[in-house]
């Protein structure tokens, strides 16, 4: 159940920056990085967009979408690989620029 007051709190951030990776082995389903979920069988995953939640705006993530708010990355990586020197491009490169206080 959501309410009014967690749509606001969500939709205070300005932007949220999302990335995850079907290599993860920590997250699972690894699309839960994105807001997905299993279906319900734990086999098939269902993309944020196609959540009943998302397409009733309940929390925002709709709204946020349309507004360009929300960026999403695949990034190959595996989880624990963020915390080490391969992950260091992309998120230089991918990631950082989405951080500035600038955009």
């Amino acid at each position: 159940d959501y309410d009014e007051q967690q749509k606001i709190n969500f939709m205070s951030v300005d932007q949220y920056i999302l990335f995850g990776s079907p290599n993860d082995g920590i997250i699972t389903p690894w699309k839960s990085a994105f807001f997905g979920q299993y279906e319900g069988d734990d086999m098939t995953m269902v993309d944020y967009w196609n959540r009943p939640d998302y397409n009733a705006d309940n929390f925002g993530l709709k709204s946020m979408h349309e507004q360009g708010r929300v960026k999403t990355f695949i990034s190959g990586l595996a989880h624990l690989e963020y915390i080490l020197p391969k992950a260091e491009k992309f998120l230089k490169t991918i990631v950082a620029p989405w951080l500035s206080m600038q955009r």
